[in-house]
């Protein structure tokens, strides 16, 4: 069942086929929120005169089911942020 990394061999452990797609699809997305501050750009996730410019989301339009989406975006800024990607510590103001 199903094809792991390329290829037709599937993954198990003792008979219990491992789940592969762990991360629901909201989450991969969060980080969409860095390309348009710069979508034009593709050398880097965006130039560091982009995020001055655009950084600190000040208003959120969505509803309830939108919060988890918010944490995974603070996740995936906090990720960045680590690996020297960008320079801010929080992506939305409170």
């Amino acid at each position: 069942m199903g094809a792991a990394f390329g290829t037709s061999k599937r993954l198990d452990y003792n008979g219990y086929e491992y789940e592969l797609s762990t991360m629901p699809g909201w989450a991969g997305s969060s980080w969409y929120w860095f390309r348009y501050m710069d979508a034009n750009n593709d050398d880097a996730l965006p130039l560091k005169e982009a995020i001055e410019y655009w950084k600190d989301v000040d208003l959120y339009i969505g509803g309830s089911e939108h919060a988890t989406a918010l944490l995974y975006s603070r996740f995936w800024n906090k990720f960045m942020r680590d690996i020297g990607l960008v320079d801010m510590e929080e992506p939305f103001k409170s």
